[in-house]
Order: structure tokens, then sequence, then C-alpha cells
């Protein structure tokens, strides 16, 4: 862990981890995966399911980036605590079981927690995430860190975070993704939301 954030008065995760190319191949591939938001009326099961067969099938690291589950309360905004599909033990238990098989061949990198998840934590002090990652054995990161990636000789330094950027079109999410990270130098800067 780094020292703690002048700006943001808490620790920073440091997330440090050496990938394996595939035979014959000198890069290592990412899949950043999140907002799924299973348990909700508008979760894609379908795709959701065949992106993680395709990691699985092809040695794929993934990064869990939040809002794996919809996790609606009744202080949620809008209807979606009643609009959701099933409860929120249920969409952590099923997210756990998908997630799992990636997870045993030690292909998922990080877990970060999202705002839908952090909606429990706000609620009850359960920390829904934390679990989630304990229950899979990887890395909970909270809801944003630092990652070096060696793969080789090579090391990518990736900030990574769930977002809050409240934009409702592309150009505005990239914008206060690129103002997000003029500050500081990374190879990568990931976010979510």
């Amino acid at each position: 862990m780094l020292p703690n954030d002048k700006i943001k008065g808490r620790a920073i995760r440091l997330n440090r981890r050496v990938l394996t190319p595939k035979r014959g191949r000198g890069y290592a591939e990412v899949v950043f995966l999140g907002d799924s938001h299973l348990g909700s009326p508008q979760f894609d099961r379908p795709r959701f399911l065949s992106m993680l067969e395709y990691c699985l099938k092809n040695s794929i690291y993934t990064f869990l980036m939040g809002d794996m589950i919809e996790l609606a309360t009744r202080h949620s905004v809008g209807g979606g605590v009643y609009e959701q599909e099933f409860a929120g033990q249920t969409q952590h238990e099923q997210m756990v079981e998908l997630l799992r098989p990636l997870a045993k061949k030690g292909l998922i990198l990080g877990s970060l927690q999202g705002n839908h998840e952090e909606r429990v934590y706000k609620e009850s002090g359960v920390n829904i995430s934390k679990a989630l990652a304990r229950e899979l054995d990887v890395p909970y990161l909270g809801d944003a860190c630092w990652n070096t990636f060696r793969v080789g000789k090579q090391v990518y330094s990736i900030y990574s975070l769930h977002g809050r950027s409240g934009s409702k079109f592309d150009g505005t999410a990239l914008l206060a993704l690129e103002r997000l990270a003029a500050p500081f130098h990374a190879d990568l800067v990931v976010m979510g939301h």
C-alpha cells in the first residue's frame, strides 16, 4: 500500500502482478470487466456469459471494475429495488459462481468496488465487494488503485477506478477521464461507470 493520498486523505492501493503471456506470444491480454449489473432487468446474461467463456477458454486475464451486481436498495434513486429480478444476496451468490472458474485459474487480477456495491456499504457497513473478492480469493482494491503489470521485462503502470462522473454521453465521459488523468502519468487509465 502506498502512503496516504494527500488529496483524498485515504490510502491508495498498489496491485503488483506478473502476467504470463501465452506460449509463443510476447504479450498478455486483459479484459476490464464491469458494469454488468447482474439482477437488473437490463443485465445482458448471454453477452456476459459469452465474455466469461471467451476469457476462460483463451486464458485471458480479467480485472473486475465494479457494479458487477445491481444491488438496488429502498434508498436507491428510482424504482430499482422493485424492478431488480432477485434479491441482493442472490445476486452476490450468482456472481461468485459465475466468476469462480476464472478465479480458480488465476485469471482475475483484482476487484474494484462500484457505486452499486457501495450502496450496501453506506446503508449497512457491509462491504459486498470485499466479500466477493474474499470468496474468489482475489485482491480487493477499493474504488481505485494503481496497478503494475509485468509482462516479461516490460512493466505497465495502470490506474484503475470505477468512476463517478455522472456523464450521460460518451464524449463527456471521456472528458471526465481525461481531466482525471491529466495530473499524473500512467501507461493506461481505466474507468468504469
